[in-house]
């Protein structure tokens, strides 16, 4: 595909190689999609025009077998032809791990690495079509569910005759599949389950400077890591190796990310803003540009460091979190030795284990369920109210939308908020819409609820426009809307005086709530303060919230 490769190859002078030129097999359709699309993507065009133009020049050839170039094979793929038989198309699929079966979707079920094609009739017309659908389009939207020119492959067992999907489990090996079977040594012989290994597809493998060969995934993605490493890695490591000395590549064709950034699963701008919120940041900044050449050498000291560090970033998350720092000492102290504990009884393979994914809630191990008691009285109290009246069709402004969810299930409901909602569901409809300019006839609304809302308006907490009297303009937008004999709930937060805390909300004194809403009947009245729910009044409790029904007459 390229000069370099195509001049190395020719220097290796191998026996029974034939080598083919991009030119060579370039038609004029094959270069018309040459100028549309990405170089990379034009290598995928390229896939089924090659043993196309292979079998079409060789009409005495039985078969042809498309193989990718990061395969690398541990024996004989003899299994692999005896189990084709008499067929004419042969694909393998991917093999997904249980907890990763929704990747076919989007990557496809089959994978492009190995297929066979038999030089008759049904397979010459597989890679017809097959080459037409690349021609055509061979781009990399997983959205659109094109990934270049392997998810074509799904349609082969339904358009083509005998077409034989391939069972043996030491051909197709990937990082994708391995946690699905057991790697054992047996006289020499690697057997995957009771597969002897054929060929492992080495996807991703990349190459850095200094460390040179690093797997696409961490050790411990492996159900025997130890095994992986030693049975399956480390010959394919040692072979490219060797490869390079006697045919050295240039570093301009390896990849050059920030190798301490790709080793630790964080950013390098992640880790140095981590650093900043340490005491002595500066001084710890220092060290750090100082010694940043020393932390490439990590990877000669063992995965057991990276853990350490990976360990030491998500220390550092934990102890800048909330609660005291003794409590936060304790908790993480207790968080890793469940860590250690699982990860010695954990044989469920089902699952990815890895310290990449790691999500500690250290904070959630608590003896009481940790609840707003807040929202909880007040959103149990306005679907209550909501229920047992029964409206034919109900309207919220802006209140909790877990609460109105639930309501909608119920009674039928619109939800107006400043803010949209990218969520779908029956008998629920949103509004894009302000409270102080609400898209409604006067006195048209029979039923409207407004919890947690009002105090907030004209303080800028939510985008909303800055307006000192944003909280009475709101009060009279949803006194006009509403309808004669219809019902509306608020809560709003009580206090001794009208405070505001700016960017947050305002408290209101029950005096000034009432006088707000004179032109309303009072209906009932409810008073959260701290844990508990009351039904009157009382300022000496100090700050609460109040939860209003008021009724136009």
């Amino acid at each position: 595909m390229d000069s370099f490769t195509y001049d190395t190859l020719r220097e290796m002078n191998l026996k029974h190689v034939e080598l083919i030129e991009l030119k060579d097999f370039e038609d004029p359709e094959l270069l018309i999609a040459k100028k549309n699309r990405k170089i990379v993507e034009y290598y995928f065009t390229c896939t089924p025009s090659l043993p196309l133009y292979i079998l079409k020049k060789n009409k005495d050839l039985e078969m042809i077998a498309y193989l990718d170039a990061d395969l690398f094979f541990y024996s004989s793929p003899e299994p692999i032809y005896r189990e084709f038989g008499n067929n004419s198309i042969m694909i393998i699929p991917h093999r997904f791990l249980p907890s990763k079966k929704y990747q076919e979707k989007i990557n496809g079920i089959y994978n492009v690495g190995m297929l066979v094609f038999r030089n008759n009739s049904e397979g010459i017309k597989c890679l017809q079509w097959w080459r037409n659908q690349c021609n055509e389009c061979c781009c990399l939207d997983t959205q659109a569910g094109k990934v270049g020119d392997q998810k074509y492959l799904d349609e082969f067992p339904k358009l083509f005759k005998n077409v034989h999907i391939l069972k043996h489990k030491g051909a197709g090996l990937a990082q994708w599949n391995i946690r699905n079977y057991t790697i054992k040594k047996i006289n020499d012989v690697i057997y995957i389950d009771n597969d002897p290994l054929i060929f492992y597809h080495f996807f991703n493998f990349k190459i850095y400077p200094y460390s040179r060969w690093l797997p696409p995934c961490p050790w411990n993605y492996y159900t025997e890591k130890t095994l992986a490493y030693n049975y399956i890695y480390k010959p394919y490591i040692k072979s490219m190796q060797k490869a390079q000395k006697l045919y050295p590549f240039p570093y301009g064709t390896v990849q050059r990310p920030p190798l301490a950034a790709q080793l630790i699963g964080v950013t390098i701008r992640e880790l140095k803003n981590l650093i900043k919120k340490i005491p002595g940041a500066n001084k710890a900044l220092f060290y750090y540009h100082a010694f940043f050449p020393k932390l490439i050498l990590l990877t000669r000291m063992g995965l057991r460091r990276i853990f350490f560090l990976k360990m030491t970033i998500l220390s550092i998350r934990i102890l800048k979190s909330k609660p005291s720092r003794f409590k936060k000492i304790f908790l993480l102290k207790e968080f890793l030795a469940d860590l250690k504990k699982y990860k010695k009884i954990n044989k469920n393979n089902i699952f990815v284990f890895s310290t990449g994914n790691l999500k500690p809630c250290i904070f959630d191990k608590t003896n009481d369920t940790q609840i707003d008691a807040v929202c909880f009285y007040q959103d149990t109290w306005c679907a209550k109210k909501i229920f047992e009246q029964k409206p034919s069709h109900h309207y919220d402004i802006g209140s909790n939308v877990e609460m109105v969810g639930i309501i909608s299930q119920f009674v039928p409901t619109t939800m107006i908020d400043i803010r949209p909602i990218n969520l779908k569901l029956d008998r629920f409809l949103f509004i894009k819409g302000n409270i102080l300019s609400l898209p409604f006839e006067n006195n048209s609304l029979k039923s409207i609820s407004s919890i947690c809302v009002i105090e907030h308006i004209g303080l800028g907490r939510y985008g909303d426009k800055l307006d000192p009297w944003g909280s009475e303009k709101a009060i009279n937008e949803l006194k006009r809307v509403l309808a004669i004999d219809g019902s509306l709930y608020i809560s709003l937060p009580v206090n001794t005086e009208n405070i505001i805390y700016f960017n947050s909300h305002r408290s209101f004194t029950r005096d000034c709530i009432l006088s707000l809403f004179q032109s309303l009947k009072l209906m009932e009245e409810k008073y959260i303060y701290k844990t508990k729910m009351y039904n009157n009044y009382d300022p000496a409790k100090g700050f609460g919230t109040g939860l209003f029904h008021f009724k136009k007459i």
